[in-house]
């Protein structure tokens, strides 16, 4: 349930304040961004 709890608070705090997740690595983010943009055409 905790784990639970700590996931739930993470997106709320990061929908909310419209914020980037802090530890993303921005390679991988941008890669997943490419993939998605090849698939929608």
């Amino acid at each position: 349930m905790a784990v639970a709890r700590k996931l739930a608070v993470l997106c709320w705090h990061l929908l909310t304040r419209e914020t980037d997740y802090q530890w993303a690595r921005p390679a991988l983010v941008a890669n997943k961004l490419r993939a998605m943009e090849l698939q929608a055409g």
